[in-house]
C-alpha cells in the first residue's frame, strides 16, 4: 500500500482526528486540513454599552474586553474607560482585550482625554492588569487609534505584557 502525505499526518499529529477535511475548489478537487480553532471558555457578561461600543467582563477568568465600534466619541470613551478601570481595580480583572476590530474612528477629544486617563489611572492598576491582547482595527484610521494606544500604555505600564492580533479566538487563547 502507497503511503501519502496524509496517512503520514494522521499516523503523527494526535489532534488529527478533530482536523476537518475542508474543500478550497471543488472544480478542482483540491482539499487542506484545517486545525479546529483552539476552544476557551468564556463568561463574558456587558457591564457597559453606549453607541454600540461595550465593556464586557468575565469575573470567573478575570478578563474585561472593550469593544470599540464605529464611530467612538468623547462620552462612549469615557462610560466604557471608567467601568473598565473599575473592573480592573475592584473585580480583580488581570487581563483586558482591546478589541479594536470594529472600530473606524476615535474623535480627537475622546483620544485627548483617554491619554489623560491612563496617565492619571496608571498607578492604581499598575500591579493589578498583567496581560493586554489587542485585536486590529480594519479601517486605517483605527489603526492610528490602536498604535496610539498601545504606545500610550506601553509607557504608562512599562511591565504590561501586550500582544496584537487580527481575532479575538487568538486573543482569548493567548491570555489563557
Amino acid at each position: 500500500m502507497k503511503s501519502t502525505y496524509l496517512d503520514n499526518y494522521f499516523y503523527q499529529n494526535p489532534n488529527t482526528f478533530n482536523a476537518v477535511r475542508k474543500p478550497i475548489n471543488t472544480a478542482l478537487q483540491v482539499d487542506v486540513l484545517v486545525e479546529p480553532a483552539q476552544q476557551v471558555n468564556s463568561n463574558f457578561q456587558i457591564m457597559s454599552e453606549k453607541n454600540g461600543s461595550e465593556f464586557l467582563l468575565d469575573q470567573v477568568n478575570g478578563m474585561g474586553r472593550i469593544n470599540w465600534n464605529g464611530q467612538v466619541d468623547i462620552h462612549t470613551a469615557k462610560k466604557l474607560l471608567r467601568t473598565a478601570f473599575d473592573a480592573i481595580s475592584f473585580h480583580n480583572c488581570t487581563k483586558l482585550i482591546l478589541d479594536h476590530s470594529q472600530l473606524i474612528v476615535f474623535d480627537t477629544e475622546a483620544r485627548v482625554w483617554v491619554k489623560e486617563l491612563i496617565s492619571y489611572k496608571a498607578e492604581s492598576v499598575n500591579d493589578k492588569l498583567v496581560k493586554m491582547a489587542s485585536i486590529s482595527p480594519k479601517s486605517s484610521i483605527g489603526s492610528m487609534f490602536s498604535n496610539f494606544a498601545g504606545e500610550i500604555l506601553k509607557d504608562e505600564l512599562p511591565h504590561l505584557t501586550m500582544k496584537r492580533f487580527d481575532n479575538l479566538e487568538d486573543a482569548l487563547y493567548w491570555l489563557g
